[in-house]
């Protein structure tokens, strides 16, 4: 938790006080965090919201002025998932029932209604910062996707507990957008630029156009059969 607590401080100055990507203080809108359902990776998402957040949170408004509350915890909400369960199939299922259509009388998954009666989705285009709390072998399988003779970049072995790849999107002055992948290892505050030796990025040296980088990831996405990416549920309605 040490090591996460740090790592957030460093991507709070980085974040808030060098790039001003993001307000000093937490904003649902801003950010989203979410992690692998296992203690380790929540316990560390939580300490790393901590490391960000906490040194400029404000007493009584970002948290309770309470003597029993411990300053200066900010509770950043930690949304998690079960790696190997996906619902999305039961929504399927859910969807296709005439049963429970007629008994409702509408179609509550119509993408029609959903968006007039809801609206655009405004909120996402806020969201600023997205991190995702997982394991050693995340970034290992991400570098492999990166095309690198090494699992941990440049050399053999996992990445450390709290190693963190960070994948930003820049816009250039002639309104293009590229892609920066930076790495911090360990408790070094220190980032080494991936790009350049990310495999059909051409090399380059100030990021990888958005384009660009999109094209040479696509043979890494897996091809949209439900039963090969994703885990399968029987459900009966």
């Amino acid at each position: 938790m040490a090591q996460q607590f740090h790592l957030g401080k460093f991507l709070g100055n980085r974040y808030i006080d060098e790039l001003h990507l993001l307000s000093p203080q937490y904003r649902s809108e801003e950010i989203f965090v979410i992690s692998t359902d296992t203690n380790r990776t929540i316990q560390s998402a939580t300490a790393n919201m901590i490391g960000m957040f906490g040194q400029r949170a404000r007493c009584g408004i970002d948290y309770p002025n309470l003597i029993e509350w411990p300053t200066p915890f900010v509770p950043v909400p930690i949304h998690s998932y079960e790696f190997m369960k996906d619902p999305i199939k039961c929504l399927e299922k859910l969807k296709n029932s005439n049963r429970v259509n007629n008994r409702y009388g509408s179609d509550p998954f119509s993408n029609t209604n959903t968006k007039h009666e809801g609206g655009e989705c405004e909120w996402l285009e806020r969201l600023k910062y997205y991190a995702h709390s997982a394991h050693d072998m995340t970034l290992s399988a991400l570098f492999s996707t990166f095309q690198f003779d090494h699992t941990d970049f440049d050399r053999d072995g996992l990445p450390g507990y709290a190693a963190c790849v960070l994948i930003e999107l820049w816009r250039n002055n002639d309104k293009g957008y590229y892609i920066k992948v930076l790495y911090r290892r360990d408790n070094v505050d220190t980032l080494i630029d991936l790009t350049p030796h990310i495999r059909g990025c051409n090399g380059q040296q100030f990021g990888c156009s958005l384009e660009l980088f999109k094209q040479r990831s696509l043979v890494f996405k897996p091809l949209p059969n439900q039963e090969t990416v994703r885990y399968k549920f029987v459900v009966k309605l």
